[in-house]
This record gives structure tokens, sequence and C-alpha cells, in this order.
């Protein structure tokens, strides 16, 4: 099979073109970071973004974490501490 020099150029130019709208579209900013202290005497809980209990991990008190998001999980505010794990800002 030939291609023409002509449309392998337009090929490479919408290759091109198409992986750089993908680059550009997954890269993120980071904002500076909020970091979350849980209290001192407590044994902070962590809970998904569904607002599940998370029953095999918990955060130590007065432990510092750096907080991706601020959330509200039925009607209260949370921290995310990980992935799917919020911390609740009452803690």
């Amino acid at each position: 099979m030939r291609i023409s020099l002509k449309k392998s150029a337009t090929l490479i130019a919408a290759l091109a073109m198409a992986t750089t709208g993908v680059l550009s579209l997954n890269s993120t900013t980071a904002k500076a970071a909020t970091v979350a202290t849980v209290k001192p005497g407590v044994t902070a809980r962590l809970y998904t973004s569904q607002g599940y209990l998370i029953t095999n991990r918990a955060l130590a008190p007065n432990t510092p974490w750096r907080v991706g998001k601020i959330v509200k999980i039925n009607g209260g505010t949370f921290y995310q501490v990980a992935t799917n794990e919020y911390l609740q800002a009452s803690d």
C-alpha cells in the first residue's frame, strides 16, 4: 500500500494535533495545598464520597493531612485526604 507524501503529511499533522489536544485536556494546575489537622484526642473516621464509613482505616489524633477537595456529603462538610477517602470537618 502506497501513501502519497501529501496524505502522509496530512496524517502526521492530524495525529500531532490530536495528541496535543489530549495532553492539554489531561493537564491540571495544582493550587496551594490546604492542610487539615485531626484534633488532639480524636481518632478520625474516614468516609467514601457516597458517605459510607470506611471500617479498616482511620486517621491518628493530631496528624496533618493535605486536602484535595472540600465537599458536602449528606449535608456535612468533608475534606478529601485520598482518592475516595474523606475526613469529616468536625474531626
